[in-house]
């Protein structure tokens, strides 16, 4: 999905421009100069805008209408001394068009310095990962001045462009997008290869940046109200380019963003890579999913160029205005100019992109902090893009099973905290609770019992997706598999039956060494595979989870050669990770 928001509606030709937008401000002027009774409007030009646009109003100021119709305001003006006309004249031309210079806006936002010690409101200030406590790696934290402790926060993550570091303090994207209140802010580095400093040129080590990353926000989070939930990344120019190169590297830090603001390039060229980098571009966008970015960017050349060299040209030919910088050097967006479009359309059409090429040519990060349209539009899809998310409800997710899933050391005890970690909207419930978490795990039960409990279980707890691992606590000797596989598939029907839509997870059982009484296991997993085939539907998934596989109950599971010990725990809740991710993320 692509949503443009400039093109021909806010920059479009020159002749529409001039018959739109001056009939709205030539009325205005002439009424507040000529009328100073009557009807009353609110309306803002603020001093720096270079053509008026009703839809962002910041100031009130009151204007009469009794003027409306042209001919009685020709004749106001032909009225008018000179000196009002010369007045009116100089303001009207400064108010019909935006200057190709964004630096001649005069910045409304200062960005805090970056200093050391304690974290407090308003402060940015230089935090360490432990392992990087001896290195010169940093991270930047800024608390939002209305920061309370206790209270949740969205997360604004940013790279820096090059000839930057987080010590040096150029990042601002982020400071810009918040005005330094309501959001926390972390600027992070870029980790070199030797993993001792912070890197102001190019990429340094991205698999130890990306490492580096996760673990930051997942500290600031935890420690700070950082919402896992709402984190977005963004970066100017070399953080543009971090946003996929380092932000989709891979899937387990492509879970991380609830959205991205890549703002002047993009990851679609070589820009300091290997050739084996630059040609993994494709399939690190892909991971975007259906992540929503913002891909913005200024005006260039069609050639390359430099803005310093744009930018002389203009002051050599004395354009002042941006439609006539377009008009006689041909200048381009950005995002056509290197080609962003043609790479996003042909490796995900899918992408849900919004385009926002500035009306101006410099190449510069400080333009965020400056008052204007494009400013407001960015913080506006910001604030759709967590409203959205804070109607969103979260998946439901039922465990079902013996005391496999019941104990606290079990596959839970990993599974529970690492849902947590990808900051995933999910809850989970059932009838029984202990320190980790709800759900429907029964010591000692097996697969008949389930079945008994499951319509009471599932018309209190309909959860969205069910995870199922059940098959023990019968005996080899009694030929359990034919019995287990048909109240396993009456629990499915069961289920379906309340829910049509709910996803089944359906486990094949780890590996035990109590024999012979769990020698019929192998069998009752081939079964199983069977059954997840036979039961298969578009409105219910069942999806097969191997647990079996990898699982090794010789080193896997504690002294009783049943129940999985840290290592069974980790391998199981690996591959519930595997199966429930693609769903929640969706």
């Amino acid at each position: 999905m692509e949503t443009n928001t400039t093109d021909h509606q806010f920059h479009g030709s020159p002749d529409k421009r001039d018959k739109s937008s001056r009939k709205g401000p030539k009325t205005r002027i002439s009424n507040l100069l000529f009328n100073p009774s009557g009807p009353k409007i609110r309306s803002s030009i603020p001093a720096h805008h270079r053509y008026c646009d009703d839809e962002f109003h910041r100031s009130a100021t009151e204007i009469p209408l009794k003027f409306i119709d042209r001919r009685k305001i020709t004749m106001k003006i032909m009225k008018t001394p000179l000196m009002l006309l010369v007045c009116l004249a100089a303001f009207v031309s400064v108010v019909y068009c935006e200057t190709p210079d964004v630096l001649t806006i005069p910045p409304d936002l200062k960005v805090p310095k970056v200093t050391t010690g304690k974290p407090a409101p308003g402060k940015r200030v230089l935090q360490a990962l432990p392992q990087y406590e001896n290195s010169d790696v940093r991270h930047a934290l800024y608390l939002p001045t209305d920061w309370e402790e206790g209270k949740t926060y969205p997360v604004l993550v940013e790279y820096t462009g090059n000839n930057g570091t987080v010590r040096g303090g150029k990042a601002c994207q982020g400071y810009g997008i918040s005005g330094g209140k309501e959001f926390l802010w972390v600027c992070l580095p870029y980790v070199s290869e030797d993993g001792k400093n912070d890197m102001d040129w190019w990429w340094g080590d991205p698999d130890r940046t990306a490492v580096y990353a996760k673990a930051a926000i997942t500290a600031v989070c935890e420690k700070w109200g950082g919402d896992p939930k709402a984190v977005i990344l963004t970066g100017y120019s070399r953080g543009a380019i971090a946003c996929n190169y380092i932000g989709l590297r891979n899937d387990d830090i492509a879970g991380l963003w609830l959205g991205m603001v890549p703002a002047s390039h993009y990851d679609n060229r070589r820009w300091g890579m290997s050739p084996a980098e630059f040609q993994r571009g494709p399939q690190r966008l892909r991971r975007l999913g259906d992540t929503p970015q913002y891909v913005c960017g200024e005006h260039h050349l069609a050639t390359r160029h430099t803005d310093p060299k744009l930018l002389k040209m203009m002051h050599d030919r004395k354009i002042k205005t941006f439609e006539t910088a377009k008009k006689e050097l041909n200048i381009i967006p950005m995002t056509h100019q290197e080609r962003i479009r043609e790479f996003i359309t042909q490796n995900h059409p899918a992408a849900n992109i919004t385009y926002a090429d500035f009306p101006w040519v410099n190449h510069t990060g400080d333009w965020i902090l400056r008052d204007t349209r494009e400013r407001r539009k960015l913080r506006g899809w910001v604030q759709n893009l967590l409203a959205k998310t804070s109607d969103a409800e979260a998946i439901t997710i039922l465990t079902l099973g013996d005391s496999i899933t019941s104990r606290g050391d079990s596959y839970r005890s990993v599974l529970v905290p690492a849902l947590k970690d990808k900051g995933v909207a999910h809850e989970l419930i059932g009838p029984n609770k202990d320190s980790l978490s709800r759900h429907a795990g029964y010591g000692g039960r097996n697969t008949k019992y389930l079945l008994s409990i499951s319509k009471e279980i599932y018309r209190k707890y309909p959860a969205d997706i069910v995870m199922i691992h059940s098959g023990h606590n019968s005996f080899s000797k009694d030929k359990p598999v034919p019995g287990i596989i048909r109240d396993t598939k009456a629990i499915i029907a069961t289920f379906r039956s309340i829910n049509p839509k709910v996803t089944i997870l359906l486990a094949q059982s780890i590996t035990a060494g109590k024999l012979p009484k769990y020698s019929y296991l192998p069998e009752l997993n081939g079964e199983l595979e069977k059954l997840s085939k036979r039961l298969e539907s578009k409105e219910s998934k069942v999806i097969l989870v191997n647990q079996a596989d990898g699982f090794d109950w010789k080193t896997d599971t504690i002294r009783d050669k049943v129940h999985p010990n840290a290592s069974g725990a980790k391998k199981m809740a690996g591959k519930w990770m595997e199966a429930l991710l693609p769903l929640l993320r969706r």
